[in-house]
């Protein structure tokens, strides 16, 4: 059907394609919660955040046991720049689920966006915790260091980010400032 379609068009990344095949999905059957989050899915894989939004929210209202998708909420206001919002959906999530990396690595980037550089590291923290390899993570964390004037602190940093990726020209040009 429409459903398996859309999946299938979604992972060849053909957004616009898979957008109409989970519409028509949602057409057929409007109480279908998985054909509301591919709609979601394919907006915002489009980058079409306001609409991804608001399907994702209507997916949770439909099955309020999918509590993961205050972090696809919390993503899609962190890419409209409404920084508080995604704060507070991301929150939501790690008081649940204190696992999920990429919802550390949402709320670093929405504290940073705030310039609580502070609240930012801890968040970093939170997902080096679960990743200690994480390359971007210690530079982004470096970054909310170095904001902070935690200078040494943001220097070991890109230094442990060398150790771990020697050629990474972001780490390098960022040391060197």
């Amino acid at each position: 059907g429409h459903y398996a379609h859309a999946l299938e068009l979604h992972r060849d990344k053909r957004f616009p394609e898979a957008l109409q095949a989970a519409l028509a999905t949602v057409q057929a059957d409007s109480t279908f919660v998985e054909g509301v989050l591919q709609v979601a899915q394919a907006h915002f894989s489009m980058r079409s955040f306001e609409p991804a939004r608001a399907r994702f929210e209507k997916a949770l209202a439909m099955d309020t046991s999918l509590f993961s998708l205050h972090y696809s909420i919390g993503a899609c206001d962190l890419n409209m720049g409404r920084n508080e919002e995604s704060v507070a959906s991301i929150k939501k999530v790690l008081r649940r689920d204190k696992t999920m990396k990429q919802a550390y690595e949402v709320l670093a980037g929405a504290y940073y966006n705030l310039q609580l550089f502070d609240s930012a590291e801890v968040a970093y923290n939170g997902l080096l915790g679960l990743d200690p390899k994480n390359v971007s993570a210690l530079v982004n964390r470096a970054a909310s260091r170095h904001q902070s004037q935690k200078l040494d602190l943001a220097m070991a940093d890109y230094d442990a980010a060398l150790r771990l990726d020697p050629g990474n020209a972001t780490v390098l040009l960022n040391r060197a400032v």
